[in-house]
């Protein structure tokens, strides 16, 4: 059965890093995108703030969209994602029929800050944690909960793939 192993977690948190560091410790192929690579092929200029409204949410609906297509031929899929308890619905309608690990990312609160303080992939600069979507994002079920700051990525990319059989 095909896997998907979402990565779930705020900004700033260590998705990337995580997903990218699992991505190449597999020995099988598996699909790895990140939503910000996704957001890419449209050009940075209309991302700037208010210039496309709803751009960012039809981006979004976009990449799940492909991972979900991806996942229906067969291929394993790694991503990132913000997903929040009102979107669980959405997700187990797409993805409902897959074998769905959802592991939280998460690190405290300081510790994020000063990590999206020196991001610059940012069109519009460093981005003010929503502290209810921090806080929310840790009410999940998840299977597999990693903090960033407290462990290595390599100790982490084998407890996930521990819990995921890889």
């Amino acid at each position: 059965m095909t896997r998907i192993v979402f990565l779930n977690g705020a900004p700033s948190t260590g998705k990337t890093t995580l997903a990218r560091a699992l991505h190449a410790s597999l020995p099988d192929p598996v699909f790895y995108q990140s939503l910000d690579d996704f957001r890419r092929s449209i050009r940075p200029e209309f991302w700037r703030r208010g210039r496309v409204p709803g751009l960012f949410e039809r981006v979004v609906d976009a990449y799940v969209s492909c991972l979900r297509e991806v996942a229906l031929r067969g291929i394993d899929v790694v991503a990132e994602s913000v997903i929040l308890p009102a979107d669980l619905p959405r997700y187990d309608v797409l993805f409902g029929e897959f074998d769905v690990t959802l592991i939280g990312v998460t690190c405290p609160l300081p510790v994020l800050r000063e990590r999206e303080l020196r991001r610059t992939d940012r069109y519009n600069g460093p981005l003010e944690p929503d502290l209810t979507e921090y806080e929310v994002l840790g009410t999940h079920s998840y299977e597999l909960l990693i903090d960033t700051s407290a462990e290595s990525t390599g100790t982490s990319v084998q407890r996930i793939r521990t819990a995921v059989s890889w």
